[in-house]
């Protein structure tokens, strides 16, 4: 099984003012899909991440209006990463496997001590 992913980010906190700063981004709430390429089944892992905003770095500040999608996934790629990232990619592929499982609800007439 191959697995194919992608992100979605959900929704955005940010802040008017830190410092000389403004529409900064503090959180983030976002979506990692995964795509079995064999049946195109899909699974899914939504978290949300926040991102610490004292001592932020002028010079890499990247004003709000300037932001895009990107950006913002390279962001969590920092974070979700190690341990949390194969975390992240266990769920997904359960949620995956759940789905090549059908669950069949029998009656009694159904059981096979009663054919």
């Amino acid at each position: 099984m191959s697995i194919t992913y992608t992100w979605e980010i959900t929704s955005l906190k940010k802040l008017d003012v830190v410092g000389s700063l403004q529409n900064v981004i503090y959180e983030v709430s976002w979506k990692k899909i995964g795509t079995d390429s064999e049946n195109n089944l899909q699974g899914s892992f939504e978290a949300s991440t926040k991102f610490p905003v004292e001592n932020l770095n002028v010079s890499n500040f990247i004003p709000f209006e300037s932001l895009s999608k990107q950006d913002i996934i390279n962001w969590l790629q920092t974070v979700v990463i190690g341990g949390y990232e194969l975390e992240v990619n266990i769920r997904i592929k359960q949620e995956i496997d759940k789905q090549r499982s059908t669950i069949t609800t029998l009656a009694p007439s159904e059981f096979p001590w009663e054919n």
